[in-house]
């Protein structure tokens, strides 16, 4: 979708560019913008569901908004909770004074030296190369852990129908978008030949009808 976005963003762009010149100037550049159909529907039905870095925004629909508040609401209660185990923990000896939580499956969970492990009640997750050191989740945030699983499991779901919808939403338009898509196409090989042209420092040569050739100060281009 985004890169759809950037394309029909560029179209726009160039149409908007050869408007400007002179038609008697650039006939065949103006012949070409004739049947090209930019509709500003579909770029701002994006922007409202794609922010500017390509990514699905967060207000894309309800539903989705509900979501991520709940997301981040129970994020904050598990930071808060890991934070404060972390504490007690150490306070208690239990663990490192600078061991800080990671993240292990998904899960936000404490490091501790493996002969310790005892001491933290909840779930194992992982261990270091050399097993000394166990990642645990404590079992006070295995719920919300949960809970927040579930939310973002019903985060995909709700971006898997918004984008379903957005599809559907456009595909009236399929004909005249490969038809940009061809003008976009025909305006890259045009400027791709300028280029090159001005590469090889090449002139536009001047054509008769009598069988003559004549080279002036002729050069091969490699």
């Amino acid at each position: 979708v985004f890169q759809l976005y950037k394309s029909l963003s560029t179209i726009k762009y160039i149409i908007r560019y050869i408007e400007q010149k002179e038609k008697e100037n650039y006939p065949r550049l103006h012949a070409l913008i004739e049947d090209v159909k930019v509709y500003p529907y579909i770029t701002e039905a994006i922007e409202r569901i794609i922010n500017k870095q390509g990514k699905i925004k967060d207000n894309a629909s309800p539903e989705l908004k509900r979501i991520k508040a709940d997301i981040l609401v129970k994020s904050s209660s598990v930071s808060r909770q890991i934070n404060s185990i972390l504490k007690r923990k150490k306070d208690e000896g239990i663990i490192d004074k600078d061991a800080t939580a990671s993240i292990r499956d998904g899960r936000l969970v404490i490091p501790v030296e493996a002969s310790k492990k005892r001491s933290l009640h909840g779930i194992v997750h992982d261990e270091s190369s050399s097993g000394k050191t166990v990642f645990i989740e404590p079992s006070e945030i295995v719920e919300l852990n949960n809970d927040i699983k579930e939310l973002e499991l019903a985060e995909r779901r709700e971006i898997i129908k918004i984008l379903i919808a957005f599809t559907q939403s456009i595909r009236p338009y399929v004909e005249e978008l490969e038809k940009s898509y061809d003008f976009l196409g025909t305006v890259d090989f045009i400027r791709a030949k300028a280029r090159f042209a001005m590469q090889i420092e090449a002139v536009k040569p001047t054509l008769q009808s009598s069988p003559e050739l004549f080279w002036k100060i002729a050069r091969h281009p490699l």
